[in-house]
């Protein structure tokens, strides 16, 4: 991601197995900038709108969330989440209206 493409956009963490912040509260029609600063990679799973980014190791990903409408919504790594209980690394969307 280049600092043109990453300009704007609301930054989510990927750091020792948790998102940062836990909670992102974005703009209706803004995108998620996922930077992952563990030396393991990591994804951005959101289940209602099909979407699954991964993010390699210290890389960077933009997530397009501007379709999504306003609400809150779970997010979660697939890779670093307990299917059956919902542990490990999980998170909010809020789209603001």
């Amino acid at each position: 991601v280049t600092e043109a493409e990453a300009q704007g956009k609301a930054p989510v963490e990927m750091t020792n197995f948790e998102f940062a912040p836990e909670t992102v509260s974005v703009p209706s029609g803004q995108s998620l900038l996922l930077e992952n600063e563990d030396a393991f990679a990591h994804d951005f799973t959101l289940d209602e709108f099909d979407i699954d980014v991964a993010v390699g190791p210290g890389s960077d990903a933009l997530v397009d969330v501007s379709s999504i409408p306003p609400g809150t919504y779970e997010f979660y790594c697939s890779l670093h989440t307990d299917p059956t209980t919902g542990e490990g690394m999980t998170g909010q969307l809020v789209i603001e209206g």
